[in-house]
């Protein structure tokens, strides 16, 4: 949280910031929490919650590790919101 900042959680699937959690705890050689401890934390930290969204609205950023393209513009994703 204290690395990327509130702004890098927005509109982003909650899937994908999960696995950027996990990869940055092997970078820094700690023990990550579980999903549903890691959620609690971001409503806590963030003040966010995860709402489905259509998949047109995730960030770019999710398309970086994930083939948004491929997704249906109407199908939708569970992502973290304001």
């Amino acid at each position: 949280i204290e690395e990327y900042g509130r702004e890098y959680f927005i509109n982003c699937s909650a899937k994908f910031i999960y696995k950027e959690y996990g990869n940055w705890c092997d970078n820094n050689c700690m023990n990550p929490y579980g999903l549903s401890n890691f959620n609690k934390t971001i409503e806590a930290e963030l003040k966010l919650q995860r709402k489905s969204i259509p998949v047109k609205k995730i960030s770019y950023r999710d398309d970086e590790f994930s083939n948004l393209a491929e997704i249906q513009p109407s199908h939708r994703i569970h992502a973290w919101v304001e």
